[in-house]
């Protein structure tokens, strides 16, 4: 494959991108055969010079023991680095650090700012990418909202960011919108009983 020897040269001249495009084409198995060793190799090499992508996707790594042994610290770290670069996908994985009290300890009220961050910043430009993490963080934001978890309950906020998710097709902003229309419901036929 042709793309990946040229990955490879790249690579091995110190681009941090083709650095962590070689990694992917180890993680996938796309022109080489699948080796989570090289891809974490060609991955640190590039979150060494502090690329975004890299970094977060040694994260996940890290954090879902992906060919390594789960390192909630380190994966905090590496989120925490692209965080401090400017990264908005980095503040959504710290929120969800933090929400979770992984690698950290758990604080609801920062995890909220993180996440409110996270939709506030500039997207990114894989269309599809964004519509994940922000998907992703609306649910997060919406369910703090809704219990009050780091920030004063609100449920008209909650409807607000799960409409949000929705947008984005976000299965659990459906589930919740769903949740809290029949919740509504169900008190507007008891106030009418009453």
């Amino acid at each position: 494959m042709e793309e990946a020897a040229w990955f490879r040269r790249a690579a091995q001249g110190g681009l941090a991108t083709a650095q962590f495009n070689l990694g992917g084409l180890y993680y996938e198995g796309k022109g080489f055969e699948k080796d989570l060793q090289c891809a974490i190799e060609w991955y640190t090499r590039a979150a060494q010079q502090r690329e975004e992508l890299a970094l977060l996707q040694l994260g996940r790594i890290y954090q879902k023991g992906l060919g390594v042994e789960v390192e909630l610290n380190r994966a905090f770290i590496l989120y925490l680095i692209a965080y401090k670069r400017g990264s908005v996908r980095a503040a959504n994985h710290l929120g969800f650090m933090f929400k979770k009290g992984l690698g950290t300890q758990r604080d609801d009220a920062l995890a909220y700012e993180l996440y409110l961050e996270s939709v506030r910043g500039p997207d990114t430009p894989d269309v599809a990418e964004n519509l994940s993490y922000r998907g992703t963080a609306y649910y997060w934001l919406g369910y703090m909202a809704e219990n009050g978890e780091g920030v004063k309950r609100d449920l008209r906020s909650a409807k607000r960011w799960y409409g949000r998710g929705v947008a984005c097709d976000q299965s659990n902003c459906i589930e919740a919108m769903s949740r809290l229309r029949s919740r509504s419901a169900e008190i507007r036929c008891r106030s009418k009983r009453s």
